[in-house]
């Protein structure tokens, strides 16, 4: 699905969520694909005779994880193999991704800690409360599991690791296209989407589950530019319709 296919889909899906809710919508503009518009927003979503300006931003996670995550895995899968294999044991090793000079340390004391616990069979785990290595009893010696701990910072709460991903990028559109609509005139629609785009090399954070989570990570980006943002959505993964997690819908008008 390309870039401007996912978003039709979100749109779609907010568009239906209004609707829903007993007013009249409909997406009547796409600035930001070279319409000629003064603005720059995603999506111009009239509701009931009024204009908004409407940006999508996916849940996207940090942009380094990719990389880091390659990085572990050229670091680390064969060498665990070959230990495990010399030990007669299967290993599940969870890692958190290192970039930078401190990765290649970080990654050798993984590699010590299988070491470690093949030699006497006892896990392992590491102070930063994630990176383990455990014995995987019932298993063909040789075989390792990877698990890596989605999250460059090492903090395991969702919202952290959603503010980790987009909040960049959510003060790039508070002060650059959502500032300039604001400015212009036009209430101000943010569409917070979960669902990953196909072609993306990165991943959203789809552990979460609760409005209040991803508000959470948002909210203080907003607080720093108040005013700017009249309503904050958020679209689940799957079918579900767009969920209004900040402001409140202006009162439904009748078509005259």
């Amino acid at each position: 699905m390309s870039k401007t296919a996912h978003e039709d889909r979100a749109l779609d899906a907010l568009v239906r969520t209004l609707i829903g809710f007993g007013h009249t919508a409909a997406v009547t503009a796409h600035p930001d694909r070279g319409t000629g518009h003064l603005l720059t927003v995603d999506a111009i979503v009239t509701l009931d005779g009024t204009e908004w300006a409407v940006d999508h931003c996916l849940l996207s996670r940090d942009s380094r994880i990719p990389g880091a995550r390659a990085m572990g895995e050229k670091h680390l899968q064969e060498p665990l193999e070959g230990i495990a294999h010399d030990a007669g044991v299967a290993l599940a090793v969870s890692y958190q991704p290192h970039t930078g000079p401190q990765a290649a340390a970080y990654y050798d004391s993984v590699l010590d800690m299988a070491h470690a616990a093949a030699a006497d069979r006892r896990n392992r785990w590491g102070s930063d409360g994630f990176t383990s290595v455990q014995i995987m009893p019932n298993t063909p010696s040789g075989i390792v599991g990877l698990s890596v701990f989605q999250t460059m910072t090492g903090n395991p709460l969702v919202s952290q690791q959603i503010e980790e991903g987009i909040g960049a990028a959510l003060d790039k559109k508070l002060t650059r296209q959502l500032r300039r609509a604001k400015d212009a005139g036009y209430p101000v629609m943010l569409l917070l989407d979960q669902e990953r785009r196909p072609d993306a090399g990165n991943d959203t954070v789809w552990m979460a589950s609760h409005p209040a989570t991803v508000r959470a990570a948002v909210q203080p980006h907003l607080d720093r530019y108040p005013g700017v943002v009249d309503l904050l959505w958020w679209l689940p993964l799957g079918t579900q319709p767009a969920q209004l997690i900040a402001g409140e819908l202006p009162p439904f008008q009748a078509a005259s």
